[in-house]
């Protein structure tokens, strides 16, 4: 990848490691070490990191729709084969995984995750992998924006008043799984945010230590004003307008961006910071094969008799984070299969 956007590479990585955290944290919840020990640190993690992925992958949507070579039946062809068929793909080889270990696992059946398939995309209770919608919503929101930017001519300022209005409380189907409507609805402001300021998430990000303290504080403020409850009044408006502008999602992932900006060009030769950029580079693979992973370790937990929550939280994470990179070496010796499931040539 060019040297300028290795920080992308290391903000994805800090995203990716935290998304298994989180998801790993997740299975604990509803036990009282959950609520005292991972539920504060769990809604800071979802309330910027899908956000951080889709900003990121708005602005190189932008770089790409302004080439010069720009070519639009490459394009579709691409995103078709990079994003969707691995959706497909990816489903139906969890789909014939789920059908083996149904008698172990709960697990939906047949018909309820082709329904989901081709229904209702963003049913994490129905699809054969939950984490899957992110692929299904990702490609709605390349077809939306070479829509609105190739076909309808759109100005881009009237894309974002679009977003805007189905991520607030106008929008009465906001819930509907009906073709990722609620993902689409919840995150297409980040998305275009992203494609909208690319140039300052892909090339010239601000670096400088008054701004991301100013990012920081702004998080901070509108995280503790959308945290609290409140019945009505003033602050019941401002939690709704924070929500309905992604404010926390927004300055948070522009905080990571900044700080890996910082760090990757002062520090790139640092082991950890190569190691985050390696993580970015493959962040996919994590995501998708995480929650496979999970399954078999829940399973190893069991018959081992795991009966620590912190313990059991780290035979879901660790795994969660070196497996599928196993995973994908193993996959890349068949360049069809890995191409199929991954959307991309093995590196």
């Amino acid at each position: 990848m060019n040297k300028r956007l290795n920080h992308l590479d290391v903000a994805k990585g800090i995203g990716i490691i935290l998304v298994v955290y989180g998801h790993a944290a997740v299975q604990l919840a509803g036990s009282p070490v959950y609520e005292k020990y991972f539920a504060t640190s769990s809604k800071v993690i979802f309330s910027f990191v899908m956000p951080l992925f889709f900003i990121i992958s708005g602005a190189f949507q932008r770089i790409k729709l302004s080439s010069k070579t720009f070519d639009r039946k490459e394009y579709l062809e691409k995103i078709t084969k990079s994003i969707l068929m691995p959706f497909y793909t990816l489903s139906v080889v969890f789909m014939l995984v789920n059908f083996v270990v149904h008698n172990i696992i709960d697990v939906p059946s047949v018909k309820e995750m082709v329904y989901a398939l081709l229904v209702e995309q963003s049913n994490g209770d129905l699809l054969p992998s939950g984490v899957l919608w992110f692929l299904f919503t990702l490609y709605l929101f390349q077809m939306a924006t070479y829509i609105f930017n190739k076909k309808l001519n759109i100005n881009v300022f009237y894309i974002i008043i679009i977003a805007i209005i189905i991520k607030s409380e106008l929008n009465i189907l906001g819930d509907s799984h009906f073709l990722a409507f609620d993902r689409f609805s919840k995150y297409f402001l980040y998305y275009i945010f992203g494609y909208s300021f690319y140039e300052i998430i892909a090339i010239t990000p601000a670096k400088g230590t008054p701004y991301l303290f100013a990012l920081l504080l702004t998080y901070l403020a509108g995280f503790y004003i959308s945290s609290t409850v409140h019945p009505d009044g003033l602050a019941r408006y401002l939690s709704m307008v924070i929500d309905t502008l992604g404010i926390c999602g927004i300055a948070l992932s522009l905080l990571i961006i900044g700080w890996s900006y910082v760090v990757s060009s002062k520090v790139s030769k640092n082991t950890v910071v190569k190691v985050l950029s390696y993580y970015g580079a493959f962040s996919i693979m994590v995501y998708v094969f995480h929650m496979p992973t999970f399954t078999i370790m829940k399973k190893t937990a069991s018959l081992m008799g795991v009966g620590s929550n912190f313990l059991y939280h780290l035979l879901l994470f660790i795994p969660g984070i070196l497996l599928p990179l196993y995973f994908g070496k193993l996959l890349s010796y068949n360049k069809v299969s890995y191409m199929m499931l991954l959307g991309r040539s093995p590196k």
